[in-house]
């Protein structure tokens, strides 16, 4: 584990090694949950296009 310090604007790296783990690049999106007291991240899969007609 390692220990990373946090910017003014509250922004961190994610370690390398969590970028491979969850295949991240750039330009992709994250999310982050709390459960049990501890923080997660997760990849966002964005669905691009109009599903509006999917809803019938």
């Amino acid at each position: 584990m390692h220990v990373y310090r946090i910017s003014s604007k509250g922004q961190v790296t994610v370690p390398k090694e969590v970028r491979e783990c969850l295949e991240l690049k750039e330009g992709d999106y994250i999310t982050f949950g709390i459960e049990d007291g501890r923080v997660f991240i997760d990849k966002v899969q964005l669905v691009h296009g109009d599903l509006s007609h999917k809803s019938d």
